[in-house]
Order: structure tokens, then C-alpha cells, then sequence
């Protein structure tokens, strides 16, 4: 009875053994000693010991191996060897194939947070040689965690699951504009530009008048290809800010030419985004001529396309006076906002791979 009721035992604190494993590492230890940092009594429990990781690791290990053991000794004394071995075996069986795939339950993270106290005391005491052990396990058996990242569809996909995920403090903002730079280099400049048939190309010659401006200011426009005599002799480009003082109190005068900024930067159509990019970096330009193979003219393209294929489509500005210094030096003296707190709910993981999802306090 005695070695019944001790094989029993045994198995139990196998199964906590197991329990704690996903209770402790659920989270990623950054994440726990964020909360921890942030005043999380429980997250502040568990990271006492979790700060131990490896250690951690492999005194569990150790419990879930030996107890398994010993409860098979203690059954093999009370009922035949091979059904003590069934019994063991499916249990550790049902144990490792249903835990990963379970809700993170409440009873784990208390009964684990219990326990911490002395479990920490025996990590923190035998860390040296729970140390020396992971590093015998990791050369011998070539231990690693795989990040599950092969290509870049791999790290795309991983951001639009971030986007559901509900403790994420990542904005929406953050995470398209990490999508972008993921994409950006498959963009085209023939994706991103502005085709012939929308661009309002203006001549050398043409004179200053305030038609001519009103004509500029309804294309939404804030920059122009300048040409010479045909269309497809650009010479430079027109920007309209250098004309904005021309109908204020002056009176409109001058030409085109007197106020283009001179020099032409061609890209081709089929050219990369990054590439157009380096063409900026090179000439400083901030529009570019599109050309295909032919040599002729199919559209421009500005830096403001490229970031804005980049960045994505700003959101609403809570600060638009960046026309102003004083304005510009006060924005800073209000308090920040507070950080998203983390969901209380535990999440149902797809696979073991992805338990680091949420936590339950």
C-alpha cells in the first residue's frame, strides 16, 4: 500500500513537473520580465527563477525523468513490471501530447508561482551544475530552438498574425510598416509612379501668370517635369513652393526656365524601388523621368512615391505644426502614453511552437 500510495505521489509531481514547464515558459522570458518590471506580482514571482532558464530547464527535466522512475520501481513492486510501464509511459504519453496544445489553465501559473520560493532556492543553489548538464545536453545533442523563419514569406506571415494577436503592443502602424520594408524589394518604379497621362508636364518657356498657378494648384501636384520644345526633351524640374511669392503683392513675371531647378535623373520602368532609391542617394534629385526600353517617356516618379510605398499611407497627425519652433519644443513636455496592458486571457495556440503567446495571471 505504502509503495502504491508513494507511486502515485510521484506521478503527480511528474504531471506538476510538466504543468510548471508550460507555466514558466508560456511567455518568453523577455515579455515576463517586462511584466515583472511593470509590477506584475505573479510575473515578478515567476521571474525569480525563470531568470534561470536553462537551470530551470533542466532541474524539471530531472524531476519529470527521476519521478518517472521512481514511480515505475514503486508500481513494479505493487503490479506486474509491463503494466507498470503501460501506466507510466501513457501518462507521460497523454501528458506531453495534450499539454502543448491545452489552454494555459489558472491552477498551472498558482500552483507553479507556489512552488517558485523553493524551486528557486534549489536552481539558484545547484545552478553550476544544472548549468554544466545544458551545456553537456546542448554539445552532445546539438540543442537548439529553431526560430521556424526559412524565407521571407515565413517573417510576413508571422507579422499578419501578430496584428490578431491581443497583447500585441505593437500598433498597426508598426507592423505595415514592417510588411513594406519586407516587400519593398519586389516593387517596381512602374508600380509606384505616376503615369504619363497624369503628370502635367510644363514648358521652358511657358510665362508665369496666376492661370498658369491656379492650373499647377488643381493638379494636387507639388512638382513638375520641365521640358524644351517637344515633350520628351526634359531639361528640369519645376517645384511649386519656389513660386508661392511670385502672385503676392508682385505680380505674376518671369518664365519657367527662371525658376526650374535644372538636371534630369532617368530610371527605367522596370527598375526596383531600391534602385530608384540609390538614384536619390546619387543625385539628390526628388523626381525622376520614367522610361522604358524604348527610350521613352512613361511617367515620373518622386521620392515621396517611394516612401510612400515604404511607410504605407500616413494615419491621422496629432501634430501638424511643424511650421513651428515653439510648438515643435513644447510637443515633448506632455507625458507619454501608457503602454497597452497585457490581455488577461490565455490563447489557444496553433502549435507547441507558438505557446508564447499570452499569459494568464
Amino acid at each position: 500500500m505504502v509503495s502504491y500510495v508513494a507511486a502515485v505521489a510521484l506521478a503527480l509531481l511528474v504531471c506538476l513537473a510538466i504543468s510548471w514547464q508550460k507555466a514558466y515558459f508560456f511567455l518568453p522570458a523577455k515579455e515576463l520580465k517586462r511584466q515583472a518590471e511593470a509590477g506584475d506580482p505573479v510575473a515578478a514571482t515567476l521571474w525569480r527563477v525563470v531568470a534561470y532558464s536553462r537551470s530551470l530547464r533542466v532541474f524539471l527535466w530531472l524531476v519529470i525523468g527521476f519521478g518517472s522512475a521512481g514511480s515505475f520501481l514503486l508500481l513494479s513492486n505493487v503490479a506486474p513490471p509491463v503494466l507498470a510501464l503501460i501506466a507510466i509511459v501513457g501518462l507521460l504519453w497523454l501528458m506531453f501530447a495534450w499539454l502543448p496544445y491545452s489552454r494555459l489553465h489558472p491552477w498551472s501559473v498558482k500552483t507553479a508561482a507556489t512552488a517558485t520560493p523553493v524551486i528557486a532556492w534549489i536552481v539558484i543553489t545547484f545552478d553550476p551544475v544544472f548549468r554544466r548538464i545544458a551545456s553537456l545536453a546542448n554539445t552532445r545533442l546539438s540543442l537548439s530552438r529553431h526560430t521556424g523563419i526559412f524565407e521571407r514569406e515565413d517573417l510576413i506571415e508571422l507579422l499578419e498574425k501578430q496584428k490578431a494577436q491581443t497583447d500585441s503592443r505593437l500598433s498597426l502602424e508598426e507592423l505595415e510598416l514592417a510588411t513594406n520594408a519586407l516587400h519593398f524589394g519586389d516593387k517596381t518604379v512602374r508600380s509606384a509612379m505616376t503615369a504619363r497621362g497624369k503628370v502635367k508636364a510644363v514648358s521652358a518657356d511657358e510665362a508665369i501668370s496666376p492661370v498658369f498657378l491656379d492650373e499647377l494648384h488643381k493638379t494636387g501636384h507639388d512638382r513638375f517635369p520641365v521640358y524644351k520644345g517637344k515633350v520628351n526633351n526634359f531639361v528640369g524640374t519645376l517645384y511649386l513652393h519656389r513660386l508661392t511669392d511670385v502672385n503676392e503683392g508682385k505680380g505674376a513675371k518671369g518664365h519657367v526656365r527662371d525658376y526650374m531647378h535644372t538636371g534630369v535623373i532617368y530610371v527605367h520602368e522596370k527598375d526596383s524601388l531600391a534602385q530608384a532609391l540609390h538614384a536619390y542617394y546619387f543625385s539628390k534629385f526628388s523626381l525622376f523621368i520614367v522610361v522604358d526600353k524604348h527610350q521613352d517617356y512613361v511617367g515620373i516618379l518622386t521620392v515621396d512615391d517611394i516612401l510612400h510605398t515604404l511607410l504605407g499611407k500616413p494615419g491621422e497627425l496629432e501634430f501638424v505644426q511643424f511650421d513651428s519652433k515653439s510648438a515643435v519644443a513644447a510637443k515633448r513636455d506632455k507625458p507619454d502614453k501608457p503602454v497597452q496592458d497585457m490581455a488577461e486571457e490565455s490563447v489557444e495556440p496553433e502549435n507547441a511552437s507558438e505557446n508564447t503567446e499570452e499569459v494568464v495571471k
